[in-house]
């Protein structure tokens, strides 16, 4: 799925250069379209054939681990218990032993050869995937769980490992999921945490805390140099969703202020150390993405409190469409810039 998706990386780069060019002035617009055509290559047959490859492994896996679930569902009735067990231990092995047998043939195949990583990277999916389903078949013919938020926690727990020793993105990320699920259940299931009764701000502030320290971990991890810690995807996903809590429990403390001054303060902190760390010190676009659309959330749902209350809604929702209009398009055009200048931040850096 990563190398289908990088094969559109020489058409990104290429664009913001001559973006920047354009901007500068040392590209006449007239000669634009000559200058995509020679500077862009297009993707070969065999590297699209590749691509499309390795997206249909990934596609293939998934299919494969939830018709089994299915079937399971389906025949629960007419398989023994053995059966089942039989059956999923076998698929589990078969996937470790694949893992296992691709990570050896990758690490003696000739440089450039991405295939066995690859495949060693889906069939440690697979496995991970099937782990969750026998703990599923021991906690149905058992009975060990009453509970489902158990039985999500502990796939997390058991996919630790698994994820530190070989540090897959993905698999990291379906540890991240499981943890956000297991907690809503448990707050479903007894309505607080650790004996204490919580409502639902607070359930969003523990997710807030939880998917924070989840970005925190795997930001610090890579930019010390842990290999186990590069997982870009699990950490803007992670990022995404504790700003999406925080910024509703902000619009909530908007609306009903009373002994919620605490939210709009931590926002406006977060709001902020994020714009110097991410701006001047990391120089990473996404961050910085997700924060001014926040912000721009907020401040309508602001707009929207204050207009609201003491005006007439025709007028006030014409207000309301015109600041996001305005406010998305200046932010875009703001992180435009901001990519041009990063790009050449990073290219001068490369030559340095």
């Amino acid at each position: 799925m990563g190398r289908f998706i990088s094969h559109l990386s020489p058409l990104i780069h290429a664009s913001v250069h001559l973006w920047q060019w354009l901007e500068q002035g040392k590209l006449p617009a007239e000669h634009i379209d000559r200058v995509l055509a020679l500077s862009i290559r297009p993707q070969t047959s065999a590297g699209w054939r590749r691509g499309i490859s390795a997206l249909l492994l990934w596609l293939g896996m998934l299919c494969i681990c939830s018709a089994l679930v299915f079937f399971f569902a389906y025949n629960w009735h007419a398989m023994g218990r053995f059966a089942k067990f039989a059956l999923v231990e076998a698929a589990l092995l078969v996937c470790v032993a694949l893992f296992v047998w691709l990570s050896q043939a990758a690490r003696s195949a000739p440089a450039g050869s991405s295939i066995g990583t690859q495949g060693a990277k889906v069939a440690l999916l697979g496995a991970a995937i099937l782990v969750g389903a026998l703990l599923a078949l021991v906690g149905q013919t058992y009975q060990t769980g009453a509970d489902p938020w158990q039985l999500f926690a502990l796939w997390a727990l058991c996919l630790l490992p698994w994820a530190w020793l070989v540090g897959l993105d993905l698999l990291w990320l379906l540890i991240a999921a499981l943890s956000n699920l297991a907690l809503l259940l448990y707050y479903h299931t007894f309505g607080g945490l650790f004996g204490l009764a919580l409502n639902e701000e607070q359930l969003l502030w523990a997710l807030t805390l939880v998917n924070g320290a989840m970005h925190l971990l795997f930001l610090i991890g890579a930019r010390l140099g842990q290999v186990r810690c590069r997982a870009p995807l699990t950490e803007r996903l992670t990022l995404c969703a504790a700003l999406v809590m925080l910024s509703w429990l902000c619009i909530h403390a908007l609306f009903q202020p009373q002994g919620r001054e605490l939210n709009i303060l931590v926002y406006a902190l977060v709001i902020g150390l994020g714009f110097v760390w991410y701006r001047f010190k990391i120089k990473h676009l996404y961050p910085l993405a997700l924060g001014g659309f926040s912000l721009i959330t907020v401040i309508t749902a602001l707009l929207m409190r204050l207009l609201f209350e003491d005006s007439e809604p025709v007028g006030g929702g014409l207000v309301l469409a015109m600041v996001m209009i305005g406010g998305s398009t200046l932010l875009t055009q703001w992180l435009r810039r901001l990519q041009l200048e990063f790009s050449v931040t990073l290219r001068e850096t490369d030559h340095d």
